[in-house]
């Protein structure tokens, strides 16, 4: 366990300086009284609690709507898992035992009165007293599996840039990890930590201005826009998920299949501008990166909005771009008569679809991909997978379902098994309504493990 001190450790209402954790001890834990005697907010009492000789510790989460987004080295959860409907659940503690083991905890000091609920579902406890249990945080997920049918390049660091007034929210995919696992599937999937992108690969695809923009936007906390809210870690995540699609790309000969579970989006992001949720354009950065590797990418663009920055940067460069999105619908960009210049004349097609468009029109408008593929022969797929065509989103007027995107993608993992020796890498793009974007992502995850 690591030695870490915190400037001030609050325990049972007193203010401790320095205080090593190695010396700490706590044999009455007055969890209600305690409860009573927090103010307003409960994100900034920090405490220390070491239980059979080894830390577990931690924060108050938030009553209502736990932030998770800083959290410190030591964390603690006070809430029974039955509290439904108030920001918290099986899912919420799922998410926190999660980082821990990230973060090399074994064990997980919970204050209860009611342990029966954790054996209801399924958590194995020691009884500490009646002040609380203690979960083991055995891993029944390896992170490492050889052979895995797809590869998941998720961090709980995506978490950490919050836009609170734009629906692109870090939920959008902390809920889909809790929804994979409740199904079943995440312990078949092979779990890798994304890199950061350097400014000099962001170069590659972006006018320096708009680093620098993004950077001091984080810095000053001056948002971008109305739909680009900052947070001082804005820039680092946004280095983040560049970073993890090129990862994807540097994976992809091995791999075959990788799905980057990364947040923000980027297929809105220009050379020189940041819009719609976007900062800095992940799937033109694989694009461009690959192309240099000699590889022949093909990607497809399924976002119900129109990917106008990936089209922009790409759109003198004979790499194929094939959208198909949503007409008259934010950026209002993706004609069919948008097919590219100079070198890229013709690497660009455009499919826009009217509202209320449903799966069966969809899915036949798609099929265009298999004459486009055999016309290009890519040797690898990209998707930019935006599920926000489901048509409980409210952002969108598709009429998808989540099935609709298992079909999609069993036909682009048909084309790569045809063409590009298995090879595909989905980036998340759009998908703004929780429940609709966790079980869509969950079919395209059973589509590639065939079930």
């Amino acid at each position: 366990m690591r030695r870490t001190l915190l400037e001030l450790i609050p325990i049972a209402g007193y203010f401790v300086k320095d205080f090593p954790f190695e010396n700490l001890r706590l044999t009455e834990f007055p969890w209600k009284s305690y409860y009573n005697k927090i103010s307003k907010d409960y994100n900034q009492e920090i405490y220390a609690i070491k239980v059979k000789e080894e830390i577990v510790g931690g924060i108050l989460i938030r009553y209502g709507n736990p932030d998770i987004s800083f959290l410190p080295e030591l964390l603690f959860f006070e809430i029974d898992p039955s509290f439904r409907g108030n920001g918290y659940g099986k899912g919420a503690l799922d998410r926190l035992i999660e980082i821990l083991k990230q973060r090399g905890f074994k064990k997980l000091f919970v204050q209860t009165g009611r342990p029966q609920i954790y054996v209801r579902l399924g958590y194995k406890f020691e009884k500490v007293e009646k002040k609380g249990l203690i979960i083991d945080l055995y891993d029944p997920y390896p992170t490492k599996i050889e052979n895995a049918p797809l590869s998941i390049i998720y961090s709980e660091k995506f978490l950490i840039h919050d836009n609170p007034y734009n629906p692109e929210q870090p939920s959008r995919i902390s809920y889909t990890i809790d929804y994979l696992r409740i199904k079943g599937v995440l312990h078949k999937l092979n779990l890798i930590n994304p890199r950061v992108a350097t400014e000099e690969e962001l170069l590659k695809v972006h006018h320096k201005d708009l680093i620098l923009k993004v950077k001091k936007a984080s810095e000053t906390l001056q948002h971008l826009g109305r739909n680009n809210c900052v947070s001082k870690e804005t820039f680092y995540v946004a280095k983040l998920a560049f970073g993890g699609a090129l990862l994807a790309g540097e994976l992809v000969e091995k791999l075959k299949k990788i799905f980057v579970l990364s947040r923000p989006p980027g297929h809105h992001a220009t050379k020189k501008e940041v819009k719609g949720f976007c900062f800095f354009n992940n799937m033109a950065g694989l694009a461009i990166y690959l192309k240099e590797k000699g590889y022949n990418p093909m990607i497809i663009d399924w976002d119900a909005h129109h990917g106008d920055g990936t089209q922009e940067i790409l759109y003198d460069k004979p790499i194929m771009y094939v959208s198909f999105h949503q007409r008259n619908l934010f950026p209002n960009t993706g004609k069919e008569e948008e097919t590219g210049i100079g070198e890229g004349k013709g690497f660009t097609k455009n499919f826009p679809l009217p509202p209320l468009t449903e799966e069966k029109e969809y899915l036949k408008t798609f099929e265009n991909v298999y004459k486009i593929a055999d016309q290009y022969k890519p040797d690898i797929i990209l998707i930019s997978a935006g599920q926000d065509g489901h048509k409980e989103e409210k952002l969108t007027g598709l009429m998808l379902s989540s099935k609709t995107y298992y079909k999609l993608t069993k036909i682009v993992n048909e084309i790569s098994e045809k063409h590009a020796n298995g090879k595909i890498i989905f980036l998340l793009e759009g998908g703004y309504n929780l429940e609709a974007l966790a079980e869509s992502n969950y079919e395209i995850v059973k589509a590639i493990l065939d079930e």
